[in-house]
């Protein structure tokens, strides 16, 4: 392979083995399963893995100065000692080897420390994916920096199992601190069966799911020390008012991840007191351009700039990454307002709301932001960087004390949105879309307020929402009014936009709080609707940013409904629509492949504002529906399978576009 041998030599010189301890195990089978959780747990502590990002950056250098590096590594062992003693104090010494090993790993370093006597395949195979692709990204990272970027990507795409391996027979068995060969995985991922592009899709698009090392800031950080090193004499402030500049243009919408990536590093690393010039902004975006956050983006699928319905007017919502945000931010809005008839803790956080909402409104009027326009972008893509429009944008996102009084909006009314000292040091623990910067999207300085991630405004109001519903003792009755809002709203205008005519309503279940309803389409079709609610409490621990699923109960009795409507004398041909309620959390749309439905029964998952959305175009009605899906079921009996991995709306456009005729006239049956 050309430049593997190359990239090689260049990788295995630059470091040098850190210095480690005798054990008193000899192997690793004397680490019980709850000691090596609390070895991974001690690893994750902000101290060691700072210690560890640390050691990470010294082993890169240490060629030199193979001293410096041994003593990194005694104060990631102290650290991981101290992380320990609270939970297993009497743990063998092999347990804080291997929290050790973890902790370095997960920070990027290319070396292991092995234990002497203890087998490598079982040390290698032994550590957690969150190690594993620690060690991938940094090998990625370094072969790319080395010019060998086919080598890099291959790597990126190497299973654990066949990292491990490669691992375990690149490594000299009598060294304890070592390099990987970069040749060895290369041939490794050559030997393996061709990637499945459908499978890799699909990997790419739950890259960000709520526990994805790509999007947790920790190792975000750990990834990109360098830079993190030369963000600290940065003000936060200024680079905040400078990279949120990047996000309020509309050229930039699909490179959102990259962006707000480095904004939730400048927050983290941001210590000092100078403002970045362009030259230096440019050299930032381009490292974070090279970092795995960039696979996060995907084709735009909303508008740039949405509204929402607040009680001083319009208000205009930067979407961000953030699909249908002003509709779920509607829906929080119009259950506060009804709660806070009884509620003061409703009436107080809605005031805190509309000031927010105020400030969106504000920054899109002095950007010129237009309601629903829909931008050109694509993913990984050029960051426009335009410095006429980085420093009037600049000046857009800062809000003076004077500016805002003449909005008739006090500073104390925005301090539930101000990140604070406290917030920014649980950041490494968290992770992009459900992080402090994301809950809290301003920045208070000198009489000022900065817009740091104006994209992150809607999933802060749904977050405040929940959270002070959760403190009063009223988080039900939040779920429950929001949900029988979105319900109505899906009853009195979705379901006669979509051709239902409504032939029952049963009872909701008290258990799970399903809605649904019962109708009829065509001759002979019926239409069941079964509208399921998001678990509320959940959304404290996932956030916003998680996936959610049906509830295997919840698919039985979708299925059984389905059953017993068939079994309906006059039924021809059935279709049962799963609408998510809830804030806006993504929604699986497993039940879509689920077999055991009746013959002429399809089934499609939409979310709530998707459904109405839909129903209001002209092109889609519950037989229009049937027929799409009655269609792709014909070509899959044909053999002819169509990758949708963007859910029953992306079907939608590709049909409007080929006339919503899908299948061939002389296809057979």
């Amino acid at each position: 392979m050309s430049g593997g041998a190359a990239c090689r030599r260049k990788i295995q010189g630059r470091t040098k083995p850190p210095r480690h301890r005798r054990v008193r195990n000899d192997t690793l089978k004397s680490i019980t399963s709850a000691h090596r959780k609390a070895a991974i747990a001690a690893s994750r502590a902000p101290a060691v893995r700072r210690t560890a990002s640390e050691l990470a950056a010294k082993i890169d250098v240490s060629g030199n100065n193979p001293d410096a590096a041994a003593e990194a590594h005694e104060l990631l062992v102290a650290a991981v000692s101290q992380a320990l003693a609270a939970s297993v104090p009497d743990a063998p010494e092999i347990v804080h080897d291997f929290a050790v090993q973890v902790a370095l790993l997960a920070a990027g370093a290319h070396a292991f420390v092995l234990p002497p006597g203890t087998d490598l395949d079982e040390w290698i195979s032994s550590m957690p994916d969150e190690a594993l692709d620690g060690l991938r990204d940094a090998m990625v990272e370094t072969g790319r920096s080395m010019g060998c970027k086919e080598s890099a990507a291959m790597i990126a795409n190497v299973p654990n199992e066949a990292l491990v391996s490669a691992l375990a027979e690149s490594a000299p068995k009598s060294v304890s601190g070592f390099i990987t060969d970069l040749d060895a995985i290369v041939a490794i991922a050559d030997e393996s069966e061709p990637l499945d592009p459908l499978g890799e899709a699909s990997r790419t698009m739950s890259a960000d799911a709520a526990d994805s090392k790509v999007r947790r800031i920790g190792d975000l950080a750990a990834r990109n020390a360098g830079l993190a090193r030369r963000l600290r004499k940065f003000c936060f402030p200024d680079a905040a008012a400078m990279l949120s500049a990047l996000l309020v243009q509309p050229e930039n919408q699909a490179a959102t991840a990259r962006i707000e990536a480095l904004i939730h590093l400048a927050a983290l690393a941001c210590r000092g007191k100078r403002r970045p010039d362009l030259q230096q902004l440019r050299r930032m975006l381009a490292e974070i351009s090279e970092d795995p956050v960039a696979r996060l983006e995907t084709p735009v699928e909303d508008v740039f700039v949405s509204n929402v319905m607040a009680s001083f007017g319009n208000a205009r919502l930067y979407q961000g990454r953030w699909v249908n945000a002003a509709e779920h931010v509607s829906a929080c809005m119009r259950s506060l307002i009804e709660i806070g008839t009884e509620r003061a803790w409703a009436r107080e956080a809605s005031r805190h709301i509309m000031a927010l909402l105020l400030v969106s409104e504000a920054l899109a009027e002095r950007t010129g932001a237009e309601r629903y326009v829909r931008t050109e972008s694509a993913p990984g893509g050029k960051i426009v960087l335009r410095s006429s429009d980085v420093r009037r944008a600049s000046r857009h996102v800062a809000f003076s004390d004077e500016d805002l009084a003449s909005m008739g909006v006090g500073p104390e009314a925005l301090l539930p949105f101000v990140i604070q000292g406290e917030h920014v040091g649980s950041l490494t623990e968290q992770a992009m879309g459900h992080s402090a910067l994301d809950r809290r999207p301003l920045v208070r300085f000198d009489k000022c307020t900065t817009v740091a991630l104006p994209t992150a405004i809607g999933a802060a109001v749904r977050r405040f929402a929940i959270e002070q519903a959760a403190a009063a003792g009223d988080l039900r009755i939040f779920q429950s009014t929001h949900h029988l809002a979105q319900f109505s709203e899906a009853f009195l205008s979705g379901r006669p936009v979509w051709g239902i005519q409504c032939t029952e309503v049963p009872e909701p279940d008290p258990d799970d709080g399903m809605r649904e309803f019962i109708g009829t389409f065509d001759e002979g079709g019926i239409v069941h609707l079964a509208f399921v609610p998001d678990k509320y409490d959940d959304l404290a621990e996932t956030g916003l940013a998680g996936a959610r699923s049906l509830e295997d109960s919840v698919i039985a009795r979708i299925r059984d409904r389905a059953a017993a409507l068939a079994a309906r004398q006059g039924y021809r041909r059935g279709l049962t629509v799963v609408v998510s309620g809830g804030p806006g959390r993504r929604f699986s749309s497993d039940v879509e492949d689920l077999s055991g439905f009746p013959g002429n029964w399809h089934q499609l998952c939409l979310s709530a504002p998707d459904f109405m959305l839909l129903g209001n175009s002209s092109d889609v009605t519950a037989q229009r529906a049937w027929k799409l899906l009655h269609q792709i079921e014909k070509l899959k009996a044909s053999g002819i399978a169509i990758a949708n991995l963007r859910g029953f709306p992306n079907l939608i456009a590709c049909a409007s576009a080929a006339g919503f005729d899908l299948v061939p006239e002389d296809l057979p049956g």
